[in-house]
Formats: structure tokens, C-alpha cells, sequence
């Protein structure tokens, strides 16, 4: 039988890898965005140092320049009827993982039911398969040792990780509190990338986009993913996108706390709103507490 804590760890490591908490929003600047003329776009240049957010736009005013690099965004993905579309997704591969044992790859695969389920299910080299699952109501661990309720501060970073989600980010911005704002970023061979800071769900990432304004990378200020700790910038690359039933979405994620790999994922297949399978999300009764056996207390009446 596999040690409790060996197959809880790497399930619990995993669900770290995409849902780590990010900090209150910071306050709006108020550095203006380069205007574009008809058909002139204006020259871009750097924000000043330290400053990515240049304005702030929201649901109610679609003519802010933050808002329709958005809608750009939106576009590239498939259009807003493909995006808004999305009911069910699915995707498998393999999954690099670093864990406190060593490095090890598994099989995963991540059922989203939007807006707010979705189930993980990693299958590691010993054959074991683990399983988490949340849902509004519940989140949960199933492996051969039982089903156990994730406690408090996972079943948190597992909610925020679907709020990060770039086709969730997306989805968002029908919300009510949703905010975005635009920026100019410089990438590491000096080009100028578009970036959008979007705020969904109580959470805040930052998504820079490529030259066919896709989200090639998104990132928040979280809890480090390192053996050192301490709290660090998590970044999340995309890359290898495909076009499955409208939807362009990325087959491959590298993860990133501070400047040190943790995993990467690379999906063999994804289905677009396919029928679920009837209890992939019921929940099943936890396992009992072990009550700790021992030689009885002697009676003394």
C-alpha cells in the first residue's frame, strides 16, 4: 500500500501548480494608453518602469482601448460565440511534475464543467490513480486509500486556479466586477508584447499576448512553488495552440515559480463540449477517520 502522504503529496502538488492565492488589487495608474487613429496606430512605447497597468476599463464601456485589445483577445481564441460556447472541456496528456521525491511524469487528465467544477485526474508511474475533484459545494481527494475533503486552503487555490484559466479569464468578462486593463511590456529580445492585467472572481492575473494576440503567458503574485518557499511570481507559458470545434487553445503549459521550472504539460487530445460521463462529479461519502487499535483499557468495575 502506497504511503498516504507520498500520493496526497503529489496530488496537493499538482493542484498547487495552477491555483495559488494572488493579492488584493492594486489601485488603478493613470498612465495614458497610446491613442490609434483610423487605421494609424500610434506609436508604442515602454511604460515606465514598475508600471504595467495603464488604464482601466470594464464591461460597461467597450470603447476603451483595454477593452477592445480584449475583444482582439476574445477574436484569436475563436470568436465570442465559440468562447462563450464552452460548456464542457476536456483535456489528457502527460504532465512533468517536480515534487519533494523527485521528478516523475503521470497521466493527466483535467474535466472542466464551467463556471466553476472541475475534476483532475492523474494517473502516477506506480499505476495509482488519484483523483480531485471541486464543485461549489465540496472538494474532494479519491485514491485506493479513500476520499478525503481537501482541506481549506486547497479547496481555495483549487477555486482560484479556475478563475485563471485563460478561457475562464475570457468567460469572465461578463461578470458583473470584471476589470481590465492594457499595457505595453518589453519581452526578453527587446520586442514589445501587448499585456492585459484582468481582474475576475475576487483574483487578479496578468496575461501577456503574442504577435496573434493569444495568451502566451499568464501570472499573479502567489505562494512560491519551490522547495525554498516564501512568495513568488507564478507564471503559467502557453504555447502549441490548436483549433479543436472553433476553439484555439493551447497544448502546451510550463509552469514557473520565480525563475525555476516546476511542471510542464503537453495534451495528446481535447474535446469541446462532449458529453460527461453521469457521476464523474457526484460526490462519494469520505472515509472514515482510522480509529487506533491497541490493547483494551482494563475494567475496573
Amino acid at each position: 500500500m502506497k504511503d498516504p502522504f507520498v500520493i496526497g503529496a503529489c496530488a496537493v502538488g499538482l493542484l498547487g501548480v495552477a491555483g495559488c492565492a494572488a493579492p488584493p488589487p492594486s489601485p488603478p495608474a493613470t498612465n495614458p494608453v497610446p491613442t490609434v487613429a483610423e487605421g494609424k496606430p500610434a506609436p508604442r512605447t515602454a511604460p515606465p518602469a514598475g508600471v504595467d497597468e495603464v488604464r482601466w476599463s470594464d464591461a460597461t464601456t467597450p470603447e476603451t482601448p483595454a477593452w477592445k485589445l480584449l475583444q482582439k483577445v476574445v477574436e484569436a481564441a475563436g470568436g465570442a460565440a465559440i468562447v462563450d460556447g464552452v460548456r464542457a472541456l476536456q483535456s489528457t496528456g502527460k504532465i512533468q511534475q517536480r515534487s519533494p521525491l523527485g521528478g516523475f511524469e503521470a497521466t493527466l487528465t483535467t474535466t472542466y464543467l464551467y463556471p466553476d467544477t472541475v475534476r483532475r485526474d492523474v494517473v502516477l508511474p506506480s499505476g495509482v490513480s488519484v483523483s480531485t475533484i471541486f464543485t461549489p459545494g465540496r472538494a474532494w481527494i479519491s485514491s485506493p486509500l479513500g476520499t478525503f475533503d481537501l482541506p481549506e486552503e486547497e479547496r481555495e487555490k483549487m477555486k482560484a486556479s479556475l478563475t485563471r484559466h485563460p478561457l475562464a479569464l475570457l468567460k469572465s468578462r461578463h461578470d458583473r466586477l470584471f476589470r481590465v486593463s492594457a499595457a505595453v511590456s518589453t519581452g526578453p529580445g527587446g520586442e514589445r508584447r501587448d499585456v492585459l492585467r484582468i481582474q475576475a472572481a475576487g483574483q487578479t492575473a496578468k496575461a501577456v499576448l503574442d504577435g496573434e494576440h493569444r495568451m502566451a503567458e499568464v501570472s499573479w503574485e502567489g505562494p512560491g512553488l519551490s522547495a525554498e518557499g516564501g512568495k513568488e511570481r507564478i507564471r503559467i507559458l502557453y504555447s502549441d495552440f490548436r483549433t479543436i470545434e472553433g476553439l484555439v487553445y493551447p497544448f502546451r503549459s510550463e509552469v514557473f515559480s520565480g525563475e525555476e521550472g516546476i511542471s510542464s504539460f503537453g495534451a495528446d487530445s481535447l474535446k469541446v463540449n462532449e458529453p460527461v460521463p453521469p457521476g464523474l462529479f457526484e460526490p462519494p461519502p469520505p472515509s472514515p477517520v482510522p480509529v487506533p487499535t491497541g490493547t483494551p483499557a482494563a475494567r475496573s468495575d
